[in-house]
């Protein structure tokens, strides 16, 4: 999985954004350009989620919580996810700023969803 983000993070994502809205341009609707810009838009949070995971994992609560006879799911519900909350807010707000500029980048270049609605 780190390969194909790896690989997913050196694609210009822009470009791609381009391509497939110029591909599909005559029948693109909202719908379709949320899913296209989400398919690419989580590359980055992965990457920086799993940086934080791997630096927690080296955090003395896990190894206690492990001798204590805790189970990997409690562990991950109750040490984890706590510590690892507002790293996942940080990269959902991240992540919807990026996707409000590719769309508005798009709708900029003409290439945006055709049924949007309009203030005239």
């Amino acid at each position: 999985m780190r390969g194909v983000v790896d690989v997913g993070l050196t694609i210009p994502t822009f470009l791609v954004l381009i391509i497939v809205a110029i591909s599909i341009h005559s029948a693109m609707t909202i719908p379709q350009m949320a899913l296209v810009i989400a398919a690419l838009a989580w590359l980055w949070p992965t990457r920086t989620i799993r940086a934080q995971v791997l630096s927690m994992r080296d955090v003395h609560m896990w190894h206690v919580a492990r001798l204590s006879g805790s189970s990997g799911l409690k562990i991950i519900f109750t040490e984890l996810m706590p510590n690892l909350l507002p790293y996942l807010a940080a990269s959902l707000v991240g992540a919807v700023a990026a996707a409000v500029l590719a769309s508005l980048g798009l709708e900029a270049l003409g290439l945006g969803a055709n049924d949007a609605p309009t203030i005239a």
